[in-house]
């Protein structure tokens, strides 16, 4: 094991999208984050979604690898900074933040909530006035029974299906054809619709007119928002204004089981509450992310039974977490 560690003497470590580890990979990362600190080596994380107490753990977990005590630095509450775009980063045990940037063009996203039974509507609206359509679900499962109904439908030409199962090679063949289709500066089809899973969320330079949807937690949403007319082209009239569709809100929290099971109901619920009608990008990335994460901001469902459902998901996600 320590011949390995050696291998890292002298490098960088780039941890990209690091929003999208789950709980319990999380807790593999901050181990790791701290050897490298004790070895010194410089690690860059990046994410554009990250909820400000994963930011601190992880910080924290490589200056505790460098022999620094948390209690021992000056000003930690600012890393609980909330602005976006921000770099923080240590030198030595002294904890440093930059938020000056140039300032970005405003886009405003309009968010609907859409219920199952009116997807096709959606869908078939898109394709008659000429759209490219995404639709990002949370299973496997439910992206092949759409991508199924629809090629039925619109015929298997006009449906290109997306997501983790597939293998690596066809994987990559599948996102090159998707850059070449939707990437930036590429020849977009007429009209089209792409359904996927959380792979399309992550890394993929590519645009949709109109972009649907499964509810997941503000971060997550938020990534798939940035794939909604990411790039400056032409758009149908119909899309010139940004529409974002979230399939899967219930006022009772009776959320899809598959994505109760990659989720939970803590975030699902915090973030349907949070979630507004309108987002403005980047403004807004921040100031959501951390209030579905800031645990200390609490809420209150007015149902007295809805309230008991979110009180007992949130000590379900509490003791996931201290696993």
């Amino acid at each position: 094991m320590a011949l390995r560690h050696l291998g890292f003497s002298k490098k960088v470590i780039v941890i990209d999208e690091v929003h999208a580890y789950d709980a319990y990979m999380s807790q593999y990362l901050l181990e790791a984050i701290r050897w490298m600190g004790a070895y010194g080596v410089p690690v860059i994380i990046l994410s554009a979604t990250l909820p400000a107490q994963q930011r601190e753990r992880l910080i924290k977990s490589y200056m505790a690898g460098m022999g620094v005590k948390w209690r021992d630095i000056e000003n930690t509450d600012q890393i609980k900074i909330d602005a976006y775009p921000l770099i923080t980063y240590n030198d030595g045990p002294n904890i440093h933040q930059v938020k000056t940037f140039e300032k970005q063009e405003q886009n405003n996203i309009y968010i609907h909530r859409l219920p199952e039974e009116q997807l096709f509507d959606i869908v078939k609206e898109a394709l008659d006035n000429g759209g490219v359509v995404g639709i990002i679900v949370n299973t496997v499962r439910k992206s092949q029974e759409l991508a199924r109904n629809f090629s039925d439908i619109f015929g298997d030409d006009m449906v290109d299906l997306l997501h983790s199962n597939f293998i690596a090679t066809e994987r990559i063949r599948k996102e090159k054809d998707l850059l070449q289709e939707i990437g930036k500066k590429a020849m977009r089809p007429p009209k089209k619709i792409i359904i996927g899973t959380q792979v399309i969320e992550q890394s993929l330079d590519i645009d949709f007119d109109v972009l649907i949807s499964d509810l997941a937690p503000m971060d997550l949403l938020i990534q798939r928002i940035g794939r909604l007319h990411r790039h400056k082209i032409k758009r149908p009239q119909k899309y010139e204004v940004a529409r974002f569709y979230v399939l899967g809100t219930f006022e009772e929290f009776d959320f899809d089981e598959g994505t109760r099971l990659v989720y939970g109901d803590y975030l699902l619920a915090r973030t349907q509450y949070f979630l507004p009608d309108k987002i403005r990008l980047p403004d807004d990335i921040s100031p959501l992310v951390q209030k579905v994460y800031n645990s200390d901001l609490t809420i209150t469902f007015p149902k007295p039974e809805f309230h008991k459902k979110y009180l007992d998901a949130k000590i379900e996600h509490d003791d996931k977490i201290k696993k």
